[in-house]
């Protein structure tokens, strides 16, 4: 693959799209090996040149996308590889039109994607559109209007449970915060109790455990005479 890649590069040049895809080519290749960082770089340069020499919204960058979105996948990064998933997705229908069995596949592959993320209620929409065009163009018993089929049903079950889930936990939450509401309602509405000796103020407090008076204190001066005048 690398010397395909070597050779297109020198007889027919950088921007060729017969290089283009040998690097596209190239990128699968090193994904199957295990080396996804280096396949989406490769993925990267040759996007880079197909837009130079070519349009953006060509058929073959949107498969480059759903490509992309796979090998995202593979390394976890679930959230960025939805990004091109539906990208592909709006090319595809973009340049073919909606009623295509290329945007039905790539919808079901966004389904999948959108089930990953948690995002049931956009999987079953993306879902449904699909199964309805495999099962209309193909009919009941082909196998992609029954794969659809299945994971509409799955998808519909697991949004249906998480929107109870859902419901059932915001409810929870407006119940302990009206509880909560309440009791520092009847807390307030109480009526002040004596200060214990620990919430007194603190000059108060300290005048408790010193025992001392609230009377006026001596003012500093001379000693005090003995009798007939002597010094003590």
């Amino acid at each position: 693959m690398t010397k395909a890649v070597v050779i297109s590069e020198r007889t027919v040049g950088l921007d060729n799209p017969l290089t283009i895809h040998n690097y596209l080519n190239l990128s699968l290749y090193e994904h199957a090996r295990g080396n996804t960082l280096l396949a989406l770089r490769l993925m990267r340069h040759a996007m880079d040149l197909w837009r130079v020499v070519n349009s953006p919204d060509h058929p073959d960058l949107a498969t480059a996308h759903n490509n992309i979105g796979v090998m995202l996948q593979a390394l976890h990064l679930y959230d960025d590889a939805l990004r091109f998933f539906d990208a592909c997705v709006t090319a595809r229908e973009r340049l073919l039109g909606p009623e295509h069995v290329l945007v039905a596949n790539a919808q079901h592959t966004l389904a999948k994607a959108m089930a990953i993320t948690g995002d049931f209620a956009g999987a079953v929409q993306a879902e449904r559109l699909a199964h309805k065009f495999f099962s209309s163009r193909f009919g009941d018993d082909d196998a992609r209007s029954k794969e659809t089929a299945e994971w509409l049903a799955e998808l519909t079950f697991n949004a249906v449970r998480t929107a109870k889930l859902t419901k059932s936990a915001q409810e929870k939450i407006r119940d302990i915060a009206s509880s909560a509401s309440l009791a520092h309602v009847d807390t307030e509405g109480k009526e002040p109790s004596a200060p214990v000796k620990g919430s007194l103020p603190i000059d108060d407090l300290l005048k408790f455990i010193t025992g001392s008076s609230s009377g006026p204190k001596p003012k500093p001066g001379r000693r005090a005479r003995g009798p007939k005048g002597s010094r003590r």
